[in-house]
């Protein structure tokens, strides 16, 4: 039996929502998966599924990486891996549109908890 996507999504899944909240999750899950099926709609218009939403998340996670204040090699590997995602954005990919959603969503939830601690 093959399990298919569903081993990503638990593992990046639990990682995102450590990092952003169950609630922050669902809005990263179904914004990236959202702007993934829309961009599948010129750009690869065959299948469905959860990836784009994993993918999402993934980019989340990223983004959160590349906040100042992280050790080193945290800022790499969420360099490299925003760099992988970019470049499925360049080549048309609907996971790479997706990347972008789940990247400019937690850029706002960044920027919304900033301008919240400001506020206090």
């Amino acid at each position: 039996m093959k399990l298919g996507a569903c081993p990503r999504l638990l593992l990046i899944g639990r990682i995102a929502e450590q990092l952003w909240g169950a609630r922050r999750w669902l809005v990263i899950y179904f914004v990236g998966a959202l702007l993934g099926e829309v961009a599948a709609l010129e750009w690869q218009p065959i299948g469905a599924g959860n990836s784009v939403g994993t993918f999402s998340l993934a980019a989340s996670a990223c983004v959160a990486g590349l906040r100042p204040g992280n050790a080193r090699r945290t800022i790499v590997a969420a360099s490299v891996g925003a760099g992988a995602l970019g470049a499925l954005l360049l080549l048309r990919d609907i996971h790479g549109a997706a990347a972008a959603g789940g990247s400019l969503v937690a850029l706002a939830l960044i920027a919304l908890e900033r301008f919240g601690k400001r506020r206090r």
